[in-house]
């Protein structure tokens, strides 16, 4: 606890030694309950690497045990590690770039950044040194260039929400309550289909009956489909979107489509990550539902960048990983 209190007293941060105490036994309460899980995976790891001695090994993201565990055992194997996000870095966040023990030294030691936006981004936002960035084209630009299409039957997709889990003050819970809160708000009487559409994966299904209860006891949901899948069946044919920040933002932006962005201060989005970015307009970002219907109605979509500066760069095939 003393430890705690010197750390957080450099950073001018004053906890009360209740809270102090609340903090470490929930981070002892946490690891002791993960304990076996972590043996499991760093094992997993161990025997992989020993086996098929890799010179070096690609992650899909940043933060999940596995790919945290098994960078560090990277480390010592002297097996290098890189980073290919899933999916299109927009804004900054330093919580998806964690460091050693030091502080110093970023975990993995290569990532790929799709388009000069994101290399931008990587570098003089996120402080990651051009040494250890590759430059690439974004794997999904020249399927979504084929995709574009005139035919436009879905009047609105809604794009579910997924609030930001590294924020403690994220409301998980209220993922439906944002939708809900849209559909209150819109005049219904101008939307033939609406369409909601949430990811595929574990959970989905629940997901989709969640939102069908949400939608039907609350007499919303005679002109709303909820939808799950590939994004490409619905995203090309739809008139307008609405959502969270993301790689939707991406996508909508090469496909030319208008994009109303909804970011409730309880989705977890921190302020000066927002304002921070360059791929669009923050300005016309909606932290509540009723700057969001104005912003609708005066046709204040996003402005994003040209697709020469988010999208240029090496086909993956041509880039060098070891």
């Amino acid at each position: 606890n003393n430890n705690l209190k010197k750390i957080l007293n450099s950073h001018n941060i004053l906890w009360n030694d209740d809270l102090i105490n609340l903090f470490t036994n929930s981070i002892l309460s946490v690891y002791n309950e993960s304990y076996q899980k972590m043996r499991v995976i760093y094992s997993a790891y161990r025997e992989l690497f020993d086996y098929y001695e890799p010179k070096a090994i690609v992650f899909p993201g940043t933060t999940n045990a596995h790919y945290i565990i098994a960078s560090q055992i990277a480390k010592k194997y002297k097996i290098k590690s890189i980073v290919s996000v899933d999916g299109y870095s927009i804004t900054k966040d330093i919580s998806v770039f964690p460091k050693g023990n030091d502080g110093t030294e970023f975990l993995y030691n290569k990532f790929i950044a799709y388009g000069k936006y994101t290399y931008k981004l990587y570098n003089e936002t996120e402080k990651i040194p051009k040494t250890n960035l590759i430059l690439a084209k974004p794997p999904a630009y020249d399927r979504l260039v084929k995709l574009k299409t005139d035919e436009k039957n879905i009047d609105l997709l809604i794009m579910a929400y997924y609030p930001n889990q590294h924020n403690p003050f994220t409301r998980w819970d209220k993922r439906y309550s944002f939708v809900y809160e849209i559909l209150q708000k819109l005049d219904l009487t101008k939307y033939d289909k609406i369409y909601i559409k949430i990811k595929s994966g574990i959970g989905y299904k629940d997901e989709i009956e969640n939102f069908k209860k949400v939608l039907g006891d609350y007499d919303l949901s005679k002109n709303v489909i909820v939808v799950s899948g590939k994004i490409e069946k619905y995203l090309p044919k739809a008139k307008k979107i609405i959502g969270q920040i993301s790689t939707v933002c991406y996508e909508a932006s090469i496909l030319k489509i208008p994009y109303y962005a909804y970011e409730p201060i309880d989705n977890g989005l921190v302020k000066e990550y927002l304002e921070g970015n360059s791929f669009f307009n923050s300005q016309n970002v909606a932290r509540n539902s009723t700057e969001l219907i104005k912003n609708i109605i005066k046709g204040n979509s996003l402005h994003f960048v040209d697709s020469n500066f988010s999208s240029n760069g090496k086909n993956e095939s041509e880039i060098e990983l070891i």
